[in-house]
């Protein structure tokens, strides 16, 4: 419960400093032309952002999911392996 409480706070201070920032920018006293150009290297920058985690989250994914595969192989030949009954260790 502690980390969904935890987790809905970042989630509101960082959509609130993302509101604050648009806010700010489409408020302050220069042209639309520069406020587009802000407006656009802003989600720009963001894109990239959200990139950057997607591709580390994907090689952390894909980093678990080859760890988990190599787990199962060795515990299934360890089962194979303990699993022979006396009759079939004699052949």
């Amino acid at each position: 419960m502690s980390r969904e409480r935890n987790s809905g706070i970042v989630l509101g201070l960082l959509a609130g400093a993302a509101i604050g920032s648009l806010l700010g920018v489409l408020f302050a006293p220069e042209k639309g032309v520069e406020t587009r150009k802000k407006l656009r290297r802003k989600a720009e920058d963001l894109r990239d952002e959200a990139l950057d985690h997607y591709e580390h989250l994907s090689e952390k994914v894909k980093h678990g999911a080859e760890k988990v595969v190599a787990n199962v192989k060795e515990s299934y030949e360890n089962y194979k392996k303990h699993s022979q009954s006396p009759k079939d260790a004699e052949i």
